[in-house]
């Protein structure tokens, strides 16, 4: 398994996924500094770390919407969540009310020939209490459609 960035340029970042009771580990190799003698070791490190933390921000995420009752789609592997309400007409209600609410973005798509919810996590600076404020206000749109 190789990272790749959000244009798809593969990374240049050496890991290894090793087991750790009934989990497995992530173990990044270190970025060395420059030596006259040896090239730079991991020089993408630092972009590999952003990807990896985005990954993990998506499955969080994907975890508390369906906590919540909302269907993901999507097997959570990357950056991105495909989420449903229980209708194709709530589905689409519930991307206008995320849209609007403003505290994140998430557009539509087809998945399956049906109405999706994607919700795509990028950026550096995107932190757990960004993840944790916008998962409430996609839970707490769903909520209100519900009431409806």
């Amino acid at each position: 398994m190789h990272l790749v960035d959000d244009s798809g340029r593969g990374l240049d970042a050496e890991y290894l996924v090793e087991p750790d009771g009934d989990r497995l580990a992530l173990v990044m190799e270190s970025r060395s500094g420059t030596s006259r003698r040896r090239a730079p070791r991991n020089p993408d490190y630092n972009r590999a770390l952003t990807v990896l933390r985005t990954c993990g921000h998506a499955q969080a995420t994907a975890d508390r919407l369906r906590q919540a009752g909302l269907e993901v789609l999507n097997d959570v592997v990357l950056n991105q969540v495909l989420v449903r309400a229980a209708t194709d007409d709530q589905t689409l209600a519930l991307v206008m009310s995320v849209q609007q609410d403003g505290t994140c973005w998430c557009g539509p798509t087809i998945w399956q020939h049906r109405p999706a919810m994607r919700i795509s996590i990028s950026g550096w600076a995107t932190t757990s209490d960004d993840i944790s404020k916008s998962a409430d206000a996609i839970i707490a749109a769903a909520q209100r459609l519900d009431q409806e």
